[in-house]
């Protein structure tokens, strides 16, 4: 359910099409782009990865510091 992803949006006053989830599940990694987010997703942490990383908007990193350097 990507209702909370678009609450999160709007009450920060930004469209979640110009929003970024950091995420560690694959249930929340899908609400995420339900609201239409770019996601950062650590296919590490949970299976079912694979469809997701299959999409463009989600980005896989191995570690923290890895996923920082996706916006530096």
């Amino acid at each position: 359910d990507p209702e909370i992803y678009l609450s999160a949006a709007a009450k920060l006053g930004i469209e979640a099409r110009d929003c970024v989830a950091f995420e560690d599940s694959y249930l929340g990694t899908t609400s995420a782009l339900g609201a239409g987010m770019k996601v950062v997703f650590n296919p590490e942490l949970e299976n079912g990865s694979s469809e997701l990383t299959k999409n463009a908007q989600v980005f896989r990193y191995s570690n923290h510091a890895e996923a920082v350097e996706l916006f530096v």
